[in-house]
């Protein structure tokens, strides 16, 4: 089915057509389009993008456009539930203090998460004072004009601050981080290191949302996405929409973070390695494997993208696909063992890869090399 405007031109100009039988046309025409738009209207938005390789958004490097804050705008589910977790994280802190809380939005963007903010205090009847903190300058003139539509109470009580969260000074202690900077593998697009920032302005009783994210990585065999990535030349992890493919496995834990004072005074600097083996039941053929995330926002307000505890109604993200530079076999009673490393440099973070297989007696059938040595190429 086309998914582009269509136009149709008759030239009548050949015929002595009658005015009866141009209206007769012109009905015809119109029950086309009426059949074709009832049928385009059907069409999932999100059919454009099924096994379309992106590559994974970097907004700590890149300032994001408007076009990709509208579409994150549009998960309606996404922000229910940052809603309800800053409602909740609200409602705690009015019991550990009777003035304004004070809240640091990491990552502002056009303004959702402010919405979400005041709404969720003036629901509770509590007072707030909101920091939102924004890097990218593209996003100053769109949040000046929200600010102003808002009460002269709320907009005393909001401080737009255009500046990189690593050299912020705040000008109180912070009661609540609030931020939405998760990638599709959790930590892809570096929430631990955003996150960091603010440590040096929080108390022993301040709450970060969200508290904990995941990633989960199990192996994918797909013919289509292998022919996309060899027809790209490019043999880094991707973000799609995957359909046409096949995981037999459940996903398995990968790499967890956590922000809260206990772990905050562990100076945790985030270099992650992790060996996942799957016993393998039958003969397949995988081509790499699948990220997800799944994320406790706060006191079980959970978001998630792997296919077992996915959220329902949740588009904001699309699953990771790590390419291998071959397709690798297994047999029935074989191990497949996927061994990732989240390499961390003083200029960088990226992410590294083998992938081996063993028979019964553990003797190694099969390897491929190490992916993306020193961040080659991603």
């Amino acid at each position: 089915m086309l998914l582009r405007r269509a136009f149709i031109c008759v030239d009548l100009r050949s015929q002595d057509y009658s005015w009866e039988t141009i209206e007769t046309f012109s009905n015809c025409f119109d029950r086309i389009f009426h059949s074709y738009e009832q049928k385009l209207s059907k069409i999932d938005p999100l059919t454009p993008y099924l096994d379309f390789l992106q590559f994974p958004l970097q907004p700590l490097r890149d300032n994001l456009s408007s076009a990709t804050y509208q579409t994150f705008e549009r998960d309606r589910m996404k922000y229910i539930l940052y809603a309800e977790a800053i409602s909740k994280a609200i409602k705690d802190m009015t019991q550990l203090k009777s003035d304004t809380i004070s809240i640091l939005i990491i990552g502002a963007g056009r303004g959702p998460l402010i919405v979400n903010s005041f709404q969720a205090a003036r629901d509770l009847k509590a007072k707030v004072k909101v920091y939102a903190l924004e890097k990218n300058k593209f996003c100053l003139n769109t949040l000046t004009a929200l600010k102003l539509s808002f009460p002269q109470e709320d907009q005393n009580q909001l401080e737009l601050i255009f500046e990189d969260i690593r050299t912020w000074k705040s000008p109180e202690k912070i009661d609540i981080v609030y931020c939405e900077l998760l990638g599709s593998f959790g930590d892809n697009e570096l929430s631990p290191e955003c996150v960091e920032g603010s440590y040096r302005l929080l108390h022993d009783k301040s709450v970060i949302i969200p508290q904990s994210y995941a990633s989960f990585l199990t192996p994918i065999s797909s013919k289509r996405l292998e022919f996309s990535v060899r027809q790209a030349k490019q043999f880094t992890p991707v973000v799609t929409l995957m359909s046409a493919f096949a995981a037999p496995f459940e996903s398995k834990e990968c790499f967890k973070f956590f922000h809260d004072t206990e772990h905050i005074s562990k100076k945790d600097k985030y270099k992650r390695n992790k060996t996942i083996t799957f016993d393998v039941e039958s003969q397949n053929e995988f081509h790499g494997f699948g990220g997800y995330f799944e994320a406790d926002l706060y006191k079980g307000t959970m978001i998630s993208i792997r296919p077992e505890t996915a959220t329902d109604d949740l588009n904001s993200w699309f699953s990771m696909f790590f390419p291998f530079t071959r397709p690798i076999h297994v047999k029935a009673g074989q191990k497949l063992h996927i061994q990732i490393f989240r390499c961390v440099s003083s200029k960088a973070v990226w992410y590294e890869w083998n992938v081996w297989v063993t028979g019964e007696n553990g003797i190694i059938l099969d390897a491929l090399p190490t992916a993306n040595c020193e961040g080659e190429i991603y």
